[in-house]
């Protein structure tokens, strides 16, 4: 259960998900060309997206449940932690397979960060009690 004094955070960290998802179909769907004309194989395109759209789907779901008077957030982090580390690993081995020797430091640095971020996660709820 999350603080009381934290429940406009939640609110508003929902919203701003909410937000972010919608102008992220927004941007891969006028986007979507662009990967031909730019000679980047479509598949970095589709592991960024994926990633960004991970991260945002699971700060919206962690704020909603925080909303929600139960005392399950902790084990809604520990699933979208789960399935973000799920996320990063299948990224991983798509740009592996695909681009062997195209891989970009960015995108390793990129779900490095996730990987890390996504291995934290299920401990967020803690910080919150104190």
């Amino acid at each position: 259960m999350s603080p009381e004094n934290l429940h406009e955070f939640f609110l508003g960290s929902t919203g701003v998900a909410g937000a972010l998802i919608g102008l992220l179909f927004v941007a891969v769907s006028v986007a979507g060309d662009k990967s031909a004309a730019a000679a980047i194989p479509p598949e970095l395109y589709r592991v960024r997206a994926q990633a960004a759209l991970t991260t945002f789907v699971n700060s919206l779901v962690v704020s909603l449940v925080a909303l929600i008077p139960a005392d399950a957030l902790g084990t809604t982090a520990l699933v979208a932690a789960l399935m973000g580390l799920a996320s990063v690993v299948g990224s991983l081995f798509v740009l592996l397979r695909r681009h062997q020797s195209r891989v970009s430091k960015r995108d390793v640095t990129l779900l490095a960060s996730l990987f890390v971020l996504f291995l934290c996660g299920p401990n967020y709820p803690q910080f919150l009690r104190r």
